[in-house]
């Protein structure tokens, strides 16, 4: 009779229900932890996406005559480390404007796109962004990463200005890329650019208005004729 009483006054204490609720919720968070770590590629530092997705878009723009330059944090990091910077998780690369409407009616050919493996994320007048469409199997909008903001692209910006190019060999490709590479990327970045900074970056905004004007560029532009 005791035992039946200790029962029912247990039955009638909240508390009885609380603790099986809160630790039904501490092992969904866990799991959805444990979730997110897996499916989670961490992109910033899975250089073999970078590459794939590098090399995909240039092979789209040398089969199609457009030229391009790595730029910015790309340029960089293949000039001063031949490699992607660890914290910079976009890649940038450059083209004429002139050459602005043929990319655009690329991009529009579905077929080419899933052919190379990649997706349109970004199409405005002065920058189309790409990311893979697969990674490793992997459709990248459900499975790969764990948030939105994980995604790296890559950007490819479109000026009214060309540098005279130079080559590079970079991840496994030849690449081109600003003649005369370090005085570029003094202009970018100051004359600390070869000493690694995390989250220096340089303003494309910035970078368009004033290049013209710029010491680099006296002597190392080419028309770029629309």
């Amino acid at each position: 009779m005791i035992k039946i009483k200790r029962i029912e006054k247990l039955l009638k204490n909240k508390l009885f229900y609380i603790f099986p609720v809160i630790g039904g919720l501490l092992l969904l968070f866990f799991i959805r932890y444990i979730y997110k770590k897996i499916t989670n590629t961490k992109f910033a530092n899975s250089f073999d996406y970078l590459e794939e997705l590098l090399n995909n878009t240039t092979n789209i723009l040398k089969k199609n005559n457009i030229d391009y330059w790595l730029d910015f944090g790309t340029c960089l990091g293949a000039y001063r480390d031949n490699d992607f910077i660890p914290h910079d998780t976009d890649i940038d690369i450059s083209i004429c404007v002139k050459d602005s409407k043929k990319l655009k009616q690329l991009i529009e050919d579905k077929n080419l796109m899933i052919k190379n493996n990649l997706k349109v994320v970004r199409n405005a007048d002065d920058l189309v962004s790409f990311k893979l469409l697969k990674y490793k199997g992997n459709d990248t909008d459900k499975h790969v990463r764990a948030n939105a903001e994980d995604d790296p692209y890559i950007d490819i910006y479109i000026v009214d200005y060309k540098p005279r190019l130079d080559k590079i060999e970079f991840k496994g490709d030849i690449h081109a890329l600003p003649v005369h590479t370090d005085k570029y990327l003094e202009y970018l970045y100051g004359k600390t650019w070869n000493k690694p900074i995390k989250d220096k970056h340089a303003d494309f905004h910035d970078v368009k208005k004033n290049i013209k004007t710029s010491e680099y560029f006296k002597n190392n532009v080419e028309s770029c004729d629309i």
